[in-house]
């Protein structure tokens, strides 16, 4: 049962999350790319993991830093066994080796509902709140769903989590503030410009960083791009996959003169954007402002360029200060997140619960009804002289003082199957009403 009030310290699963949460973030890279799926064969692998008896739903989510396998199924251990197989059919890796066993671990029933909650808010990303996982795991579900992979517990618990991630992003400053270098440099440019739609931008270099930078310009709206590279091939490749306009290097001071705003990130040794073509530009350009972000180390612009007036020079150090200002910024904003977390896990835990009561208040009330049906069948024999009509209203006489009898202990039952004594309460009502399964099984198996 979930405390009500604030707690002092973290309960046990919750350290366990952390420890499994630095054990994620320490396995390397040559460790997590074995276990890679493009998402376009999640659905596949979703399908296939669902039809191992006893599995009865199943889900792969697959990021950069993780790869994640939902199950629903009657029994733990035996279900554990089948995943270990299906891991190593899959991924050629026996996840039963010592070396193995240290970077991977396991939750069931609400730990592992609060642990989707939590990579769906962003709390177990490399960088806190990221936006991207949740997107990732909104296609993931469509993948499995699409393939029939999923059932009605599973279909539930991903909906949460999608509803849960959108409030951490509605309701908090979670993915506010940009807190990678590359985002950083374009918010900084808003500052500066308060809008970006429609303004020069210059791409110096082709790398990485320089792609994230123009991601997150496409999604400010339209601006004009030009990447500009040494190697003209490479620029060409970036400028048709950004939708941008490519240039050769030695194109760069002329180009000055139009940008508004100029991202440098190559691997050259030197500079690359001088003082003197910055001078010239600027004199050209009638005191319209010029940010410039140097993100390269060694640097790509000659610092003595931010004495000039009407340019806004930023390097690699000033714009990490601002990200970790907002990663701090975000970090404030956890303690929100996980009171989020709690309020849907308690949703979470009510809807399980009150589903596990539905079996037997079913069995329950078809137990009483057969009861009715055979006594006023036996009474009827009695009463055969009077009419259908009379017939017929003793029946719905007594199918009402049955409906009456048994609609305080359903909904007292549905109630209570939310607290912590629920199980008592309808492991009593079997006993007492001796209430089989439904369908012969074993009263103690459980679905995780």
């Amino acid at each position: 049962q979930r405390p009500k009030g604030g707690r002092k310290e973290k309960p046990p699963h919750l350290r366990e999350l952390e420890g499994n949460l630095k054990r994620l973030f320490d396995c390397p890279v040559t460790v997590r790319e074995k276990f890679a799926l493009p998402e376009s064969a999640l659905g596949g692998a979703s399908s296939e993991l669902a039809h191992r008896s006893p599995i009865q739903e199943a889900l792969l989510l697959c990021t950069c830093n993780r790869t994640e396998l939902y199950v629903c199924a009657p029994t733990y251990h035996d279900t554990l066994s089948i995943i270990n197989r299906f891991i190593a059919e899959r991924f050629g890796v026996d996840p039963d080796t010592p070396e193995s066993r240290k970077w991977f671990f396991s939750y069931r029933g609400g730990e592992a509902a609060e642990h989707l909650f939590r990579v769906s808010c962003g709390l177990d990303s490399m960088i806190v709140g990221e936006g991207q996982v949740l997107a990732q795991v909104k296609a993931a579900y469509q993948h499995a769903m699409e393939e029939h992979a999923t059932g009605e517990i599973l279909n539930s618990l991903f909906n949460q989590a999608v509803k849960v991630g959108k409030r951490a992003r509605t309701e908090t400053a979670i993915c506010r503030n940009p807190v990678s270098v590359a985002q950083t440099a374009i918010d900084m440019a808003r500052q500066v410009f308060s809008d970006l739609k429609g303004k020069n931008v210059l791409i110096v270099g082709a790398g990485k960083m320089c792609e994230v930078a123009c991601n997150h310009l496409k999604n400010l709206g339209p601006c004009n791009i030009t990447v500009a590279n040494r190697t003209l091939s490479k620029a060409q490749d970036t400028a048709a996959v950004l939708g941008a306009t490519p240039a050769p290097i030695d194109k760069v001071p002329e180009l000055l003169e139009s940008a508004d705003v100029v991202i440098s990130s190559t691997a050259a040794p030197h500079f690359i954007i001088h003082y003197a073509d910055v001078k010239k530009a600027v004199q050209r350009r009638r005191g319209r402002p010029l940010y410039i972000a140097d993100i390269a180390v060694p640097r790509d612009v000659d610092p003595d360029v931010a004495k000039l007036s009407s340019v806004f020079l930023y390097n690699i150090d000033d714009l990490k200060t601002v990200a970790l200002k907002n990663l701090e910024k975000r970090r404030k904003e956890i303690v929100k997140v996980e009171t989020i977390i709690m309020q849907e896990l308690v949703e979470w835990d009510a809807w399980m619960s009150g589903r596990e009561a539905v079996p037997v208040l079913t069995h329950f009330r078809s137990k009483i009804e057969a009861i009715r049906e055979k006594e006023l069948r036996k009474a009827m024999k009695k009463f055969g002289h009077l009419s259908d009509e009379d017939q017929q209203a003793i029946t719905l006489l007594t199918r009402s003082i049955t409906n009456k009898i048994l609609h305080q202990p359903t909904v007292r039952l549905k109630e209570a199957a939310a607290d912590s004594d629920g199980a008592a309460y309808m492991e009593a009502l079997k006993k007492l009403f001796d209430l089989e399964p439904a369908d012969g099984g074993d009263n103690n198996g459980e679905r995780k």
